[in-house]
């Protein structure tokens, strides 16, 4: 004995355009193919479905004798097996068309508003589902005036340059319209990724936005928000091209209640104006910290050539604190070499701890604890005895940029082999090398200018002239 079960869950749209006799009504459910008989019931009219499957059926949208101009309510239900499943009332309407929208551009995320015009709008009957199509993404419309739809698409794909996502729109959230002269584009911009998400409370740190969207024809317009709608500041960006934007973090952000300069706001861009809500809503945020201010470093000397481990240490009133990032580094020392491993994580910035040491380079750091921070010896060029003895200050950046030498009473001596003016040998060496190309090219731009000797011989005539 084999028992078949089924569920039906109901029918979609609940309205449709009175013309709309391509088109069909889906009723879905679970083992709709088991029944032996299968009708759709439009205005007490049973029809054979266009198709049938385990999840869904599709039933006529129209009666194929049906006026097409004719708008009103008639029954819908479908009979499976005998058994009638009413899904109540379902309403014809003059199907409607659009020609202009307004902004053609806006957030891939978030509430920007879109305005459509045309004719036939309404939101009268029952069974109204008013919505816009924007590539696959679909929205949410409301009637705003007699040939006015405003709709909202919460989050849509970015496209490539020179490209733009199809719009539609409709009343049922189903029957879809383009324009009425063609296809219109709407062009989305939107973030991929803030590097760095971080910076000190001071400000003037240049974040780069990567993404999609920052189009010429529009890049005077674009600008970043740090904060939220009732604490923000709005900063002017530097647009690079269709994918890169740069914005500098703002002076002096006004501190949320209760907060210390360690906190993290939300990050957003926008183009269009502020009537249309242009600012993306995305989980993007940037953090602003106090930079560490930095008492000394240990061991106060490292030998040129050789890897070693330099603890930096805060003043206890300034102090470092871990900050996420997108990898997790480990060090591995493997022959007196150091080998780094980046193993990815879920948020933060692309770029950890960086130590800086003047003329000798930048290394990556570690956070150890809040007074803390272990960084390596950098990679020097040139060979130990080409240098003496070095000082040179030690500086921190906490989001891999900006380093404050301000801030630091840190230093380290690298000690090479040399007999001590290794560097200054180099730095003379590269100065008389540019002096000989300069005395060189001035040789040549003389004898260039130089006028041609004349000949002594008596000048002859050309017979040819008399």
């Amino acid at each position: 004995m084999v028992f078949s079960y089924y569920a039906i869950f109901g029918a979609f749209p609940h309205s449709g355009p009175a013309n709309g006799f391509n088109e069909v009504i889906l009723v879905r459910g679970a083992g709709l193919n088991v029944a032996n008989t299968t009708f759709c019931h439009l205005n007490k009219t049973e029809i054979a479905p266009v198709t049938i499957s385990e999840t869904l059926i599709e039933c006529p949208m129209t009666l194929p004798d049906k006026d097409p101009l004719i708008t009103g309510y008639v029954d819908l239900g479908l009979n499976f097996d005998g058994f009638f499943n009413d899904f109540g009332q379902f309403y014809y309407y003059t199907q409607i068309d659009f020609g202009v929208i307004e902004p053609t551009y806006g957030p891939n995320e978030g509430e920007g508003e879109i305005y459509f015009t045309g004719e036939n709008f309404r939101e009268d009957f029952q069974g109204v589902e008013i919505g816009c199509k924007l590539g696959d993404a679909i929205g949410q419309g409301e009637i705003t005036g007699p040939n006015s739809i405003k709709c909202v698409v919460e989050e849509m794909q970015l496209v490539e340059e020179g490209e733009g996502l199809v719009v539609k729109l409709a009343l049922n959230s189903y029957s879809w319209v383009g324009g009425a002269q063609g296809d219109i584009l709407y062009r989305p911009y939107g973030i991929t990724n803030i590097q760095p998400s971080s910076g000190p409370y001071d400000g003037f740190t240049d974040v780069r936005i990567s993404g999609k969207g920052f189009n010429a024809e529009y890049a005077e317009k674009g600008r970043c928000r740090f904060g939220t709608e009732s604490n923000f500041a709005i900063i002017e960006a530097d647009v690079l091209d269709y994918s890169q934007m740069i914005c500098r973090s703002p002076e002096e952000f006004m501190l949320p209640e209760g907060a210390d300069q360690l906190f993290s706001v939300p990050f957003s861009i926008a183009f269009g104006e502020e009537e249309f809500k242009p600012y993306t809503l995305g989980t993007h945020r940037y953090r602003f910290y106090t930079d560490p201010r930095l008492e000394q470093a240990i061991p106060e000397e490292v030998r040129i050539g050789k890897f070693a481990e330099i603890y930096v240490y805060a003043y206890e009133d300034t102090p470092f604190f871990e900050r996420k990032s997108h990898f997790t580094l480990l060090f591995l020392k493997i022959l007196n070499h150091v080998i780094f491993v980046a193993l990815p994580s879920r948020n933060g910035d692309l770029t950890g701890v960086l130590c800086n040491f003047e003329e000798f380079g930048t290394s990556m750091g570690m956070y150890i604890n809040e007074t803390t921070v272990m960084c390596v010896t950098p990679h020097v060029q040139g060979r130990p005895e080409d240098y003496g003895r070095e000082t040179v200050q030690v500086t921190v950046a906490m989001n891999g940029q900006d380093f404050s030498e301000a801030n630091s009473d840190a230093y380290v001596t690298f000690v090479g082999t040399g007999g001590g003016a290794g560097i200054i040998k180099i730095l003379m060496f590269i100065l008389l090398l540019a002096l000989l190309i300069l005395a060189i090219i001035y040789l040549c731009m003389n004898m260039a200018a130089r006028p041609k000797r004349q000949s002594d011989a008596a000048y002859t005539a050309n017979d040819d002239l008399f």
